[in-house]
């Protein structure tokens, strides 16, 4: 009979509502709307001058809405033109970007 090993899977510090660090982020205003709830014109450019080379994911989180936590943010999976890949949240409710690094490449 084969034996079973189980290993244990860690996500690693993964928290999308985690706090994250807190970045200066310079955006571009665009005519186009985002199809999604938020709607958002703003998509970033730059982050702590460096340059975004491409946008690799975008996603919304919606999330406590039912109570004073409630967390309304619009995610970015970006590469930035060093070669690193972070990802940005920006924080709807108070107007600010941070960044969270998730990448093995990071």
């Amino acid at each position: 009979m084969a034996s079973i090993t189980r290993k244990t899977i860690r996500p690693r510090g993964l928290s999308y509502l985690g706090n994250g660090n807190l970045v200066t982020v310079k955006t571009l205003e665009s005519e186009e709307y985002c199809l999604s709830f938020f709607a958002h014109t703003a998509w970033p450019m730059m982050v702590s001058n460096k340059p975004i080379i491409e946008i690799i994911d975008h996603w919304h989180l919606i999330d406590n809405w039912w109570n004073d936590q409630a967390c309304y943010r619009s995610y970015f999976r970006v590469i930035l033109d060093s070669g690193g890949v972070i990802t940005l949240f920006h924080d709807l409710k108070t107007n600010c970007w941070f960044s969270q690094l998730f990448s093995r490449f990071s």
